[in-house]
C-alpha cells in the first residue's frame, strides 16, 4: 500500500525518477511537468537548506532516513506538500 501511495502522488507530478540511496532523496521531474512556484519555495523551506538542483528537472536533498517507514515518511511528506504548496502561478516547464 505504501509503495502505491507515493507511486500515485509521483504520478500527479509527474516524476519520472525517484530514487532513494545513502540517505539522499533524488527526485527527477518529466521534461513536460510544471511545478508551481509555491512548491518550489515549499521544498525549499522543507529542505532546509540542504535542497540541491542537479539539473532543470531534477533535485536531491539528503536526509537522515534510517528505516523503510522513515523513508515512507520522507518521501509522502515531500510529494504532498509539493502537491499542496502548488497554486493558480506555474511554472511553464522546466526545461
Amino acid at each position: 500500500f505504501e509503495v502505491m501511495q507515493i507511486r500515485l502522488l509521483a504520478k500527479k507530478l509527474k516524476v519520472e525518477s525517484l530514487d532513494v540511496a545513502n540517505g539522499t532523496v533524488t527526485v527527477t521531474f518529466a521534461s513536460n511537468a510544471t511545478i508551481a512556484q509555491e512548491s518550489l519555495d515549499w521544498l525549499m523551506q522543507y529542505s532546509e537548506g540542504r535542497l540541491r538542483f542537479l539539473s532543470p528537472v531534477s533535485f536531491a536533498v539528503p536526509m537522515d532516513l534510517d528505516d523503510w517507514p522513515a523513508v515512507v515518511s520522507a518521501l509522502t511528506t515531500m510529494l504532498n506538500g509539493l502537491l499542496d504548496a502548488s497554486s493558480d502561478t506555474l511554472i511553464p516547464s522546466l526545461s
